[in-house]
């Protein structure tokens, strides 16, 4: 036990828990994004604004292409495969392969 007033010793010597000048007793993790913070924030992304454009872009793109699969497939068991016509599966078969490899390819980027 170290006696009242003898400086701490140990490897966290001298360190709190607490930065300080810290007085809020509020978790990180509860605050709240305000309009101060995103103008703040704003100001260091403003010179990234076409590259933060373009990832959005790329993002939705993305979104778009992961949806085209099962929309064709499904247009492959509930019209071409009842309605016989091997050429329409097949060309509907290549659409799924051509969304999947654009997709593939826009995750890369």
């Amino acid at each position: 036990m170290i006696p009242a007033g003898h400086p701490p010793v140990g490897p966290t010597a001298g360190f709190s828990r607490r930065p300080e000048g810290t007085t809020s007793d509020t978790d990180p993790k509860d605050a709240g994004i305000d309009r101060t913070l995103l103008a703040r924030v704003w100001t260091f992304a403003r010179p990234y604004k076409r590259q933060l454009l373009g990832f959005l872009v790329l993002i939705l793109a993305g979104a778009v292409l992961d949806l085209v699969p099962p929309l064709v497939f499904r247009s492959i068991i509930d019209k071409a495969i009842p309605a016989k016509d091997n050429a329409w599966v097949f060309r509907l078969g290549l659409l799924a392969l051509g969304a999947v490899f654009l997709s593939t390819g826009l995750d890369l980027i």
